[in-house]
């Protein structure tokens, strides 16, 4: 946008706006997709471990 602010007395105050959208840099790294899959993973097996828990009484069962 453009445009111009007339002030009190005879100068005139003229602005331009811009957008600028700012992108991170590519820095050569990994990415996030290994963790978040690994993530994933983690919450999976923990979810089946819960359910398994519940699934004999409460208890996990000792098999030594």
């Amino acid at each position: 946008a453009e445009g111009s602010i007339p002030s009190a007395g005879q100068s005139e105050v003229r602005f331009t706006n811009r957008i600028h959208i700012y992108e991170l840099p590519e820095s050569g790294g990994s990415g996030t997709n290994l963790y978040t899959m690994a993530g994933i993973s983690l919450l999976l097996m923990a979810g089946l471990m819960y359910r398994k828990k519940f699934k004999e009484g409460g208890k996990y069962s000792s098999r030594n």
